[in-house]
């Protein structure tokens, strides 16, 4: 069964930069439906292989990217 979630809830990202990466396509052959399924899931596919990367910029859980970014900026800066 589904937990059910009372609220919505929003989610933001403070210092997120994702880029995706090049495709390029040549010669296909097929319909338009598979080749849009296929570009959503080469898009999840490099969501989920960069999702240490979303979490930790996530505001929900403190955003520990950028208290990384904070702290390594500060640090080198007292030294």
């Amino acid at each position: 069964d589904a937990l059910p979630i009372p609220k919505p809830v929003f989610l933001s990202f403070t210092g997120l930069a994702l880029t995706f990466p090049e495709v390029r396509l040549t010669d296909v052959a097929t319909t338009g439906f598979v080749l849009g399924q296929e570009l959503i899931a080469h898009c999840i596919a490099f969501l989920l292989l960069n999702s240490p990367v979303l979490l930790g910029s996530c505001d929900l859980l403190g955003n520990p990217v950028q208290a990384y970014r904070h702290l390594h900026s500060g640090i080198s800066d007292l030294l």
